[in-house]
């Protein structure tokens, strides 16, 4: 699965642009699940793990401000066809399967929400009487 980013300028219509990360680091991993499940007829045994563009962090941290709980989940976690898988699969997962993900999703956090850097964890992310998370605020497994 390779990434690729269409960007679009809201002033002045300038050309659509096609961006591609070209470095050698993979930002994808895929980890099989000990526990696959089924989602709508649809097997899942895999879940691809992908690193966050700035502009996927800013929406994700927009939508953890609001008023209700927002996303419970960092924008990593997606199916094999590269779509991300929504929380409530990722609440469905056996919870050592979800363990394994937070813990090889480690990586893949840029490193204003890693643990290493200080601050909050995976079980704050996902208490509803926990603040949102800002830039400065590190989200990763207790």
């Amino acid at each position: 699965m390779t990434e690729t980013y269409a960007a679009a300028a809201t002033l002045g219509a300038p050309p659509k642009r096609t961006i591609r990360f070209v470095g050698e680091k993979s930002r994808l991993k895929t980890v099989p699940l000990e526990w696959p499940v089924e989602v709508d007829g649809v097997p899942l045994n895999v879940v691809v793990i992908k690193r966050m563009t700035a502009g996927e962090i800013d929406q994700f941290v927009e939508s953890a401000r609001g008023e209700t709980l927002g996303a419970r989940y960092f924008p990593l976690f997606a199916d094999e066809s590269g779509a991300l898988l929504p929380g409530d699969v990722l609440d469905s997962l056996d919870d050592d399967d979800m363990l394994t993900l937070l813990k090889e999703a480690e990586d893949f956090l840029p490193r204003r929400f890693r643990t290493d850097e200080g601050a909050k964890t995976a079980s704050d992310a996902n208490d509803p009487n926990a603040s949102a998370p800002t830039p400065g605020d590190t989200i990763a497994p207790s």
